[in-house]
Formats: C-alpha cells, structure tokens, sequence
C-alpha cells in the first residue's frame, strides 16, 4: 500500500530540509513542499481564491502520484498549524488506497530562534509552538537532533 508522509511545523523548523534527506534515500518516492503552490512575487497575501486553488492543486498532484505505479511513498510538507488542515488536503485526493503518516516537527522556543537567526530565516511566532505540539501526529522534538538523526526517526515510522 502506498504512504502518504506528511510533515508539518512552523517555518524554519527544517521541513525542506528533513524532506530534501527523505528523498534522496527513499526510492519509489514523490514530494511536494505546500510552498511550491505560495510562490508569488510580490506576495499579496493568501486570499480566499489562492487558498481554494492550492488545495485543489494538492489534491491533483498527489493523485498524480500516487497514480504512478513507481511511487509508493508521497511526502507532503507544509506549514499545518491546525489539525484540521490536514484534512484539508487529504479531502482533496481521490486515490483511495493509501495510509497517512502524521509528522509535525518541533523543538526548543529558544533553539528556533537561534535557527532562523542561523540561517537568516523567517518563521512563526517562537510562542506559537505549543499549537505544533498540539496536533495529532507523530510529534519529533528535532532540539538535540541533526537532520540525519531526524530523517532516521521518520524512516522508522515510515517502515
């Protein structure tokens, strides 16, 4: 049965990154980064008709590839701050026959802000972590782990 990974966190957490590591070492497998469908220059704000397309773009890209018969692992990352948003996308897949993997990546107020500091990086509210802590996922504190360690932890829930 094919697996839907997805992976959530504040920005600057590491989700590109983590995802980038996952992908060079899973064969079979497919990724979207929910940024991909934000990038607009100058950045107007998300506004209702950009949100709907998003999701709806999700949904078609991951029905895409989940349809192919060489893919069996799809990440997804994204800044879900909410449970429900989760659902949000997945409402939007037809493909029927795969298993979702919860991730929401955390770690120390005060290490990620150092980390966006480190690499000149915005992020959310370092206050408004609680709410990743907070979703029903697999919850991986990255505070003391290096990237290696943390794609370790997922490819262990992914087997």
């Amino acid at each position: 049965m094919k697996k839907l990974v997805m992976i959530a966190g504040p920005g600057g957490i590491g989700k590109t990154t983590i995802c980038q590591k996952l992908f060079r070492a899973i064969n079979g497998c497919a990724w979207l980064d929910g940024d991909w469908c934000w990038m607009v220059n100058p950045y107007p704000g998300k506004t209702d008709e950009q949100k709907a397309y998003s999701l709806e773009s999700f949904g078609r890209i991951l029905d895409g590839y989940f349809h192919d018969e060489n893919t069996r692992i799809v990440l997804f990352s994204w800044l879900i701050q909410w449970d429900f948003m989760f659902n949000l996308v997945t409402d939007e897949i037809t493909y029927a026959d795969y298993d979702v993997l919860k991730i929401a990546l955390v770690c120390d107020e005060r290490v990620y802000v150092q980390r966006r500091i480190d690499g000149n990086k915005s992020g959310d509210n370092p206050d408004d972590m609680e709410k990743y802590r907070s979703l029903s996922a697999n919850i991986i504190d990255t505070t003391d782990l290096s990237v290696c360690d943390t794609a370790d932890r997922i490819m262990s829930l992914i087997e």
